[in-house]
């Protein structure tokens, strides 16, 4: 999958052109020219996967709860108000296949017998990494399917420090905090997830990390960069593949 140089990957889609995790997001993505689609799923109560980062549904007028608690019914009556939210995993499937790499980014665990089914249904098992927090669903899904790829995602903000913008010296200790926290925490997590890749927030990396990880043997994908400096930099780091809501710089860089 990265034998090519470094992957340039919509960060959900285009969601600097259309809204995040929709199919029309998804397709320009392609259409712009990316190597890989990003896009996050979650499970309904009834055991479909839809398109969608938050579970929470507070931001939707006069809904409330989650999606997890949630039957496909339920969102379909969303859908025919704006039927850009909430895709089915497997129409996302048929708009990617054939034209880019995927990574399908497991927003809970649980279903993973489910969702390797249907990736291997729709025969795509060559064309996707999986990516997940949650390490064992990573193990468990790469037990039903050695041809998945997997990656252990790497949380943003572990102190939620990006949240203080006003505050520069917040913002870069908490970043200072972070990267400690990666050798003393995360390095074994990642370890144990026995992925094939590792997803880290694009401020948290070194060139020394990078080394390290791919001396491991994890390929690294970077996210959300999303400005030409940056990306130039976390480039010139070494990793495997960049993620951007602004896929359009990746192809221009």
């Amino acid at each position: 999958m990265t034998d090519n140089g470094m992957l340039k990957i919509g960060h959900r889609g285009a969601p600097s052109h259309f809204w995040e995790n929709t199919l029309r997001s998804l397709q320009h993505a392609i259409e712009l020219g990316v190597d890989m689609v990003e896009f996050d799923i979650r499970r309904t109560v009834d055991n479909h996967f839809v398109l969608a980062h938050s579970d929470k549904l507070r931001s939707i007028p006069l809904w409330r709860g989650r999606i997890g608690s949630k039957k496909l019914d339920e969102l379909a009556k969303h859908r025919a108000k704006r039927p850009e939210r909430f895709p089915l995993l497997q129409d996302a499937l048929d708009i990617v296949k054939g034209k880019a790499y995927m990574n399908i980014d497991l927003k809970s665990p649980g279903g993973e017998e489910d969702l390797v089914k249907l990736l291997v249904q729709k025969g795509v098992q060559n064309q996707v990494l999986v990516s997940s927090y949650f390490e064992k669903s990573l193990k468990k899904i790469k037990s039903l399917e050695p041809q998945i790829l997997t990656g252990i995602s790497i949380p943003k903000d572990w102190c939620d420090a990006g949240r203080f913008r006003q505050s520069r010296l917040l913002t870069q200790t908490g970043i200072w905090i972070m990267r400690r926290m990666m050798r003393l925490r995360w390095l074994g997590k990642i370890r144990r997830a026995e992925a094939d890749a590792v997803m880290i927030y694009y401020r948290l990396l070194t060139p020394g990390l990078v080394r390290l990880l791919r001396r491991w043997g994890f390929h690294v994908f970077a996210y959300t960069v999303d400005d030409l400096d940056s990306i130039k930099q976390v480039a010139e780091m070494g990793v495997q593949g960049i993620a951007s809501n602004r896929p359009e710089l990746l192809i221009q860089s």
